[in-house]
């Protein structure tokens, strides 16, 4: 448990990276090192996978909510939809259909795998499981496939953004 403690004191210092509240990213990294902490401590909780699927939502959330700019009310409607969903498909959908990006099968199987935990092992009921140490590791490499493709997008997106010149002319 030292892990987690030294975690839980960096972030009540308010270390850097945890501050903004106000972008997904921010969440997203905390609950990053959080999981992270807590898979190194051999915890296996069914909170863990839930919390990974939720920090991968965040990710894909901040990439959503950064570079899709509306042009209408539809897409107004439909980027509030989206960022309300828990469905990791749905988001990795929304941003190849809409941000003109391809994402790799092999990455989308990746994250994919941490796709229902979210409601499966907060809440009881038919659909309810009990997480075991394979959970923790698809949760894990969901994550990792998740910030991996975060950054990777992060500079192709950044790069395609128009750049005005002294000109006030756009140009790509």
């Amino acid at each position: 448990f030292n892990s987690a403690d030294n975690f839980l004191k960096q972030y009540q210092k308010g270390r850097s990276g945890f501050v903004d509240t106000q972008s997904y990213l921010s969440f997203a990294e905390n609950d990053y090192a959080f999981f992270k902490e807590s898979v190194r401590a051999g915890m296996v909780y069914n909170a863990l996978p839930a919390l990974a699927q939720n920090a991968c939502e965040k990710y894909l959330k901040d990439i959503i909510d950064r570079h899709f700019e509306p042009l209408n009310e539809k897409e107004d409607i439909s980027k509030t939809n989206i960022l309300r969903t828990h469905s990791l498909t749905k988001l990795l959908r929304f941003i190849e259909d809409n941000l003109n990006v391809s994402i790799s099968e092999k990455t989308k199987d990746a994250i994919e795998g941490a796709d229902g935990y979210y409601f499966s092992t907060r809440y009881p009921g038919d659909n309810s499981i009990t997480v075991n140490e394979r959970d923790i590791r698809k949760s894990d490499i969901a994550l990792e496939h998740t910030k991996n493709l975060y950054w990777e997008l992060e500079k192709i997106l950044e790069r395609s953004e128009p750049i005005i010149d002294h000109d006030d002319d756009l140009c790509l």
